[in-house]
């Protein structure tokens, strides 16, 4: 029971870092996507988006090593080493730091479509029961978060970006 609690609680941090992602990826490759005359800022969005995904991976690695340290300072439990294949996945987008992997911007859209795909399979599978709905409830608070949580990493991106060219022009 403890280790289903545990794997759930471990696949809502999975969600909360990189299901909103997908979304974020669509409104600005809809509006964005083709770039404006004139606005360098707006120009930049599509291909800020690898970047602040993997910003969102760092962030996510950091809080997992933390997350170590905090376990390997307990006397009673093991170090946390707990490595899942989706807790692999979630920590590969820190790749997308790469030159070669952030000049595709599809590729991160790729890697985030597991974890949204598993927030499509809770809604899916959690519209029959009372469970269900109380996981659906859960999912989508998680989902807003992460949303807001890709959208401010995009945001860090471009203002860094921004900063670093006014910076290189002067």
């Amino acid at each position: 029971m403890l280790d289903s609690f545990i794997a759930y609680v471990e696949r809502l941090e999975l969600l909360t870092f990189f299901s909103g992602y997908p979304i974020l990826y669509a409104l600005v490759m809809s509006f964005w996507g083709k770039g404006q005359k004139g606005n360098p800022v707006i120009n930049s969005l599509p291909k800020s988006l690898p970047m602040a995904y993997a910003l969102v991976g760092t962030i996510f690695l950091l809080l997992w090593l933390r997350e170590i340290y905090i376990q390997s300072g307990i006397k009673n439990l093991e170090p946390g080493f707990n490595i899942t294949p989706l807790k692999v996945w979630g920590l590969l987008a820190i790749i997308f730091w790469l030159p070669a992997l952030r000049r595709i911007p599809t590729y991160s859209l790729v890697h985030s479509l597991v974890f949204f795909f598993l927030f499509c399979k809770d809604l899916v599978l959690g519209l029959g029961s009372r469970e269900g709905k109380d996981i659906i409830s859960n999912d989508m608070k998680v989902y807003t978060v992460s949303m807001v949580i890709n959208l401010i990493s995009l945001i860090l991106v471009l203002l860094t970006s921004y900063l670093i060219g006014k910076i290189d022009h002067n």
